[in-house]
């Protein structure tokens, strides 16, 4: 897999694992700021947590070949998958205000169509199908672009970070 298309990879997740701030807080709504704010500190978390997978398997995936590439692969996106799911948890646990609560769930929705890819990408990277890693990469590619629209109209900045 070229780095790029692992980095493509390696963006989408971030935004995915922001999907999930949560306060805790037991129902009240967020004002917009209060939203922004706290989304945005749980992108970064999980941003930098995505980051620091990537540092580790980037060498890896890069220098190799074949099956021991994929293999890299399918490691990456196994650990991956566990801080991506965890933070579009968090983020779901946020209340948004009543008139972005639309846009917000269309996001996380967005959220979790990366933990589909991140799945997708390690199942292919398994059965040792490259071409097919390329393809889901593409579409990772693709659905994150749409991610960061959403998030900067949510004032998400951190969010639609790449």
């Amino acid at each position: 897999m070229p780095p790029r298309a692992l980095l493509a990879v390696g963006t989408a997740l971030p935004l995915l694992a922001l999907a999930t701030c949560g306060d805790g807080g037991g129902g009240d709504r967020l004002t917009k700021q209060e939203l922004a704010q706290q989304a945005n500190a749980i992108c970064a978390d999980y941003g930098t947590r995505i980051d620091e997978i990537q540092k580790k398997y980037e060498r890896r995936i890069t220098g190799l070949e074949g099956k021991r590439n994929l293999d890299a692969i399918a490691d990456f996106a196994g650990e991956s998958r566990t801080v991506a799911a965890d933070g579009i948890a968090e983020l779901r646990a946020l209340e948004p205000p009543d008139d972005l609560e639309q846009r917000y769930d269309e996001w996380l929705a967005t959220g979790d169509k990366t933990v589909e890819r991140i799945d997708d990408l390690h199942d292919a990277a398994e059965a040792g199908d490259s071409r097919g890693v390329q393809q889901i990469v593409a579409r990772a590619d693709d659905e994150q672009r749409e991610s960061d629209r959403l998030a900067a109209q949510l004032g998400l900045t951190e969010c639609a970070e790449d």
